[in-house]
């Protein structure tokens, strides 16, 4: 939202603390994450890179130091290397019992069922059958997964910054490098493996996604004893993806100061903006963000822009009025949503905000216009939801409370309400 629009939207609003700090703490991180993963870094010179928060006019500068980053790469992988290896070579999973009604005899025979079952049923000489079937893909498993998959995204990553006719400070790292990718690709060719990162890769975007489920096997003793070396190493290896650098010169520790200085409210909208690039984003699809314009994604369906500036056909002092809203999502050129972040709660009065999205849907060139407003509210209290239509049904407005504690309802929504436009 402009700043200069729609300032009678209750200030007082904009300032309540509607983040608890351990939920300020969480959205932080994830923020910084997704930013990392969705934006570009841009060489500035010999020793520095920047980094956009949402656009250009939010820049982030830090060092780069490549050599440190590759080392401590090399380091890691080079210890646990062993382990992984024979990890892989003793995967455990989880053993899941069926009851199968067949012919012939599967498994065990479970006579009291198929007792039962013959007494109720026209068998034709059918039996129950106990099948025990083996589960590969319990969480430690699709984790070890996605570690594998990682070390050797990185390997490549930094083998492919090593110019083989400009010699820099990588050039002695060639060697172990080429020794990690060709190791990493040796165990994601074993055909559990294979089948457990498939699995993880049409089912998750991300290792987070997972380790909440982690923890409760943890907490309950589900996980193997020789698994739990694999959990200490995940902690540091997220430690480094995180970390890499020294903290003064590392762009996730930057960019993490830089959060803290920003409010609440901003952080609410930069979260809305960027959970909105996940949710339409794949794995091996993910949203590639426009050189011309950092604050412009697109994918091979959609395009996601940030405070999109859009016309309304009003002029102040013969200059264009524009109003921007915080996401706009376009299919073949033409606006299907516009989402607005509001941090404040779903409760009355919400006519400024009413207001402004019969602007952001109603005004402007047909091009502009939008048949689907959705306003998310950063609201603890989870608020009834309010629907709006227009006269003959064609244009829909939502208010509905999205606060980051419980959002996946309507973020998976969202989705697939974009999905069916």
């Amino acid at each position: 939202m402009n700043l200069d629009e729609e300032t009678s939207i209750d200030e007082e609003k904009k300032t309540e603390q509607l983040l608890d700090s351990k939920t300020l703490v969480s959205i932080k991180s994830e923020l910084n994450d997704l930013i990392h993963r969705y934006s570009n870094v841009y060489e500035l010179e010999s020793s520095k890179q920047e980094i956009h928060l949402c656009n250009k006019s939010n820049p982030i500068q830090f060092n780069k130091t490549d050599e440190s980053e590759v080392r401590r790469f090399i380091g890691l992988v080079g210890k646990e290397g062993v382990y992984l290896k024979n990890l892989i070579t003793h995967l455990d999973y989880d053993s899941e019992t069926k009851f199968v009604e067949s012919k012939s005899i599967v498994g065990n025979v479970d006579i009291e069922k198929t007792r039962v079952f013959q007494a109720n049923q026209s068998s034709n000489g059918s039996v129950v059958c106990t099948v025990y079937k083996k589960n590969l893909f319990t969480p430690e498993n699709l984790v070890l997964g996605a570690l594998l998959l990682s070390i050797r995204y990185l390997a490549k990553e930094f083998l492919g910054k090593i110019s083989p006719d400009k010699e820099n400070s990588l050039h002695k790292f060639q060697n172990d490098l080429a020794l990690i990718e060709n190791f990493s690709n040796l165990l994601l060719n074993d055909r559990f493996v294979n089948k457990i990162c498939k699995y993880y890769l049409q089912n998750f975007e991300s290792p987070q996604q997972i380790f909440s489920m982690l923890k409760n096997r943890r907490f309950t003793g589900k996980i193997p004893l020789r698994y739990m070396k694999l959990l200490t190493f995940l902690e540091i290896w997220q430690m480094y993806e995180k970390v890499q650098l020294e903290k003064q010169t590392n762009s996730f520790a930057i960019l993490a100061n830089r959060l803290d200085l920003e409010s609440e409210h901003k952080l609410y909208e930069l979260w809305v903006f960027y959970k909105t690039l996940e949710i339409f984003s794949k794995p091996l699809d993910l949203i590639k963000q426009e050189q011309s314009d950092d604050s412009v994604y697109k994918n091979s369906v959609y395009e996601i822009e940030y405070q999109y500036s859009k016309r309304i056909g009003w002029t102040r002092n013969k200059a264009a009025i524009p109003r921007e809203p915080d996401v706009v999502i376009k299919k073949n050129g033409k606006i299907l949503a516009i989402i607005d972040a509001k941090h404040m709660q779903l409760k009355p009065p919400l006519t400024s905000v009413e207001n402004q999205m019969l602007i952001y849907l109603d005004y402007g060139k047909e091009s502009e216009k939008s048949n689907l407003a959705i306003v998310l509210f950063c609201d603890p209290n989870d608020g009834d939801e309010k629907v709006y239509y227009n006269d003959d049904m064609s244009k829909e407005m939502r208010f509905i409370s999205c606060h980051p504690n419980s959002s996946d309802k309507v973020l998976q929504w969202i989705k697939e309400k974009i999905n069916s436009i």
